[in-house]
């Protein structure tokens, strides 16, 4: 299985406005991936997250003090896993899912 980049579910900035995650390996018909959720905040001060990552309380609050969580995005089949998750601790965002 693919080793995570340490620390895990924190945010990492890359550029302005923009940060990443990396989270805990996941398995998918057997075989381990590593996870990384990309965090933008757009010029209207709404949060997009690409492919959540699994979310815990730190990381939660550490992206809802960027600003509103509003889009959940979800590349293809695999990146699926934790959009729910998310959407429970931000229902007012939206989500958007490639078809399956």
């Amino acid at each position: 299985m693919t080793k995570p980049y340490a620390p895990l579910n924190t945010l990492k900035p890359v550029a302005d406005n923009i940060w990443i995650v990396d989270g805990p390996a996941i398995k998918f018909y057997g075989v381990g991936f590593s996870t990384r959720m990309t965090v933008v905040r757009l010029e209207n001060g709404d949060i997009w997250l690409h492919s959540p990552t699994k979310i815990c309380d730190s990381l939660r609050e550490e992206v809802a003090a960027l600003g509103p969580v509003c889009h959940l995005i979800a590349p293809n089949w695999i990146h699926y896993a934790y959009i729910a998750e998310w959407q429970k601790s931000f229902p007012k965002a939206r989500a958007y899912a490639a078809p399956v």
